[in-house]
């Protein structure tokens, strides 16, 4: 009798609460939430690298497809991947270009729409898992054919030609729109477009974070290593590969816990070419747009506040071209800090390297408009190291 009852119980309430309203299958209530979005790793072969640990009707709902357990079995490891005209609405996605893994050989514009998951949302970040389109035009440097092109107005980011292994943080407008925080969908968004027009085939896979304030980049950082060494490159730095035009950004190395220098040094003997060899200062001068200091203050600005780590500093106004080190002292091997031409260290070229204790650590990168130059193979770009000092040393 007891059984019975309870089966009839079961049955009856879940058609009760319904009626009244409590539940509806637009909003659940979600008494086992799983995961707190937390990334997780799919348990078998998926085009996307990681997912969000969901319970199975949330990811169910938000259009996700589940790729194997986490949280000890309580949830799934949602996956979430967009090609031309998707819409992302997660914290994670992946997108990729038509039939990836397959070359997409389409001539015409590829985009998705990227919504704010709520208000808290202040940048995003780009991960090039695999990126290859078109070159830009080898003898000026501009993206004329093949193009991606992130943001809009002043905004705007372009780029264009191999950047595997690159990646980028986007801070959204201050202006532009967003949702309340259990909202999902129905706000325009931002648009990110790849637009295909040159000949040969492309392929991308690209991993889209939405980040919020605790966990951005420093204002004024389009690229942030956090690591105690690693590589630091261009856009498009490749073999046959040749410098973006209009590039100015800058990118930040975090200063870890009992670090109080950073060191830079070439990838290679021919790892740094941005201007024709032989030009004198005044040419490099006229070819490469001035960028001005960013204050400090603007830039130590790091998740919910400045880096503990980070010791405030003024920053030199003067202007400088190229790649520039932020650096006040030099020692062994070190160079003038307006970086141009063929080489890192002109002269010193068999102890070749740049030390600093101005922090934050920063250099920044500056090409100017498209610009005529020779031979592409002085303008491949330039391809750094870097490592950091510990004050012990």
């Amino acid at each position: 009798m007891t059984k019975a009852y309870d089966k009839v119980l079961f049955e009856i309430l879940p058609k009760k609460l319904f009626e009244i309203g409590l539940l509806s299958w637009g909003k659940v209530l979600n008494f086992f939430p799983v995961g707190g979005e937390r990334e997780c790793q799919p348990s078998r072969f998926t085009v996307a690298r990681a997912g969000i640990c969901l319970n199975q009707y949330d990811c169910r709902q938000r259009d996700g497809r589940a790729a194997g357990d986490c949280a000890h079995g309580l949830g799934v490891c949602c996956i979430f991947e967009v090609t031309c005209g998707g819409v992302v609405q997660n914290n994670l996605t992946y997108f990729t270009s038509p039939g990836f893994p397959e070359l997409w050989g389409g001539q015409k514009e590829c985009a998705i729409t990227i919504e704010k998951t709520h208000a808290g949302i202040t940048q995003l970040k780009i991960d090039f898992v695999h990126f290859t389109i078109g070159q830009p035009n080898r003898t000026t440097g501009e993206c004329d054919e093949d193009a991606m092109f992130l943001g809009e107005g002043e905004n705007r980011f372009v780029i264009c030609g191999q950047n595997h292994g690159q990646h980028l943080y986007y801070t959204f407008p201050s202006n532009s729109e967003s949702r309340e925080e259990e909202e999902l969908g129905g706000a325009r968004g931002m648009r990110l477009v790849i637009r295909s027009r040159g000949e040969g085939p492309r392929l991308w896979l690209l991993r889209l974070a939405l980040l919020p304030l605790a966990h951005a980049a420093p204002h004024g950082c389009l690229q942030y290593h956090t690591a105690v060494n690693g590589t630091i490159k261009t856009f498009n730095y490749a073999s046959n590969g040749r410098h973006l035009s209009r590039q100015r950004y800058r990118v930040c190395v975090r200063r870890g816990a009992g670090a109080c220098a950073v060191r830079y040094w070439p990838c290679g003997p021919r790892a740094f070419r941005i201007a024709d060899p032989g030009l004198s200062y005044t040419d490099m001068m006229q070819q490469v747009q001035l960028m001005p200091a960013v204050a400090d203050d603007e830039m130590l600005e790091e998740g919910s506040g400045r880096d503990p780590n980070m010791a405030p500093v003024v920053e030199s106004s003067a202007p400088s071209p190229g790649l520039w080190d932020r650096s006040s002292s030099y020692i062994s091997g070190v160079c003038d800090p307006h970086h141009c031409g063929d080489s890192f260290c002109p002269g010193h070229e068999d102890q070749c390297w740049v030390e600093t204790a101005v922090a934050p650590f920063a250099v920044a990168v500056n090409f100017g408009p498209p610009t005529p130059k020779g031979d592409p193979e002085d303008n491949i770009g330039a391809c750094l190291r870097y490592m950091l000092l510990p004050c012990d040393t």
